[in-house]
Formats: structure tokens, C-alpha cells, sequence
């Protein structure tokens, strides 16, 4: 385990490990956007700005995808069944996989001890996870993977 408190530093610990790596299983939930500016100390109520300017996070997956040639899987955190923009992401990232959870469904998300996911191939498959315990939807997760792909 490598611990990391950024975006940019969680870049630079895939980058170092990657090679000879066959999978990576890109879990992590990295904010896509941080503050432009970052304050040393709690900004006051009565000096805070009106607006915070935002600039995006690295976008790990595609920063890497370029010099990797193993699997990658993607995960996609959505409201809303239509898996359109999972498919849009998987595309774009380049990415082998991606593991689709919806963060408005009941039981399923961060706050659950449960979850329910599709898992989206390159080539096309659609596999949906029941809700299930999200040690077992993990188990399942991979076994879809080793089942789908051989390395």
C-alpha cells in the first residue's frame, strides 16, 4: 500500500509501479477538480471569498493508459441507470473495463455496506452485479475479469 494525499501524488505512485503489472484496477474515487489556490489555514467566515476558483486533478487513468499495456479497469461513480456516459468514459480513458456504481440508489454507494454494479468491456459486455455485500461484489468483480480475460 502506498499512502498519498493528492491527485498528483497518487499519479506519480501508479506511474512508479506499473511496471511489469498485467491488471490495474484504478478503484480509487480522486476528486476531478481541487481549489486554484491552495490557503495555509482555515479561511475566516468573515474574510471568505464569495467564489472558489477550481482547475482539474490529473486524470490519472488517461495519463497512464499511453504507457501501459496490461488491463485496465476504470470505475465510474453515476447517478441514474443509463449507462451511456459509463460507455462515453470507457471509450475516452481507454480503459479494458469499467465497474459502474450509482451513488443514488438505496443500498448501494459510500455510505452502504452493499453495492450494485455493471461491469462494461472494451468488447462490448454488459454485466450487471446484483446488490450484494461489497466484499462478495468485489470477489465477483474479479473472478468477471479472470473469467473474461486471460493474462
Amino acid at each position: 500500500m502506498v499512502e498519498v494525499e493528492t491527485a498528483e501524488e497518487m499519479l506519480a505512485a501508479v506511474t512508479r509501479e506499473l511496471h511489469n503489472q498485467d491488471v490495474l484496477i484504478m478503484a480509487a474515487a480522486v476528486a476531478d477538480f481541487r481549489p486554484s489556490v491552495a490557503e495555509e489555514s482555515k479561511m475566516a467566515r468573515s474574510g471568505a471569498p464569495a467564489s472558489i476558483d477550481l482547475e482539474p486533478t490529473p486524470d490519472i487513468i488517461r495519463s497512464v493508459r499511453h504507457g501501459f499495456s496490461g488491463t485496465l479497469v476504470a470505475f465510474a461513480l453515476q447517478a441514474g441507470g443509463d449507462l451511456g456516459p459509463a460507455w462515453k468514459k470507457l471509450r475516452e480513458k481507454g480503459a479494458d473495463y469499467i465497474v459502474v456504481n450509482r451513488f443514488d440508489e438505496p443500498g448501494a454507494g459510500f455510505e452502504s455496506k452493499t453495492n450494485h454494479v455493471w461491469i462494461l468491456s472494451e468488447a462490448g459486455g454488459e454485466t450487471e452485479l446484483e446488490c450484494n455485500s461489497k466484499t462478495v461484489i468485489a470477489r465477483k468483480i474479479l473472478e468477471h475479469l479472470a473469467l473474461d480475460h486471460s493474462w
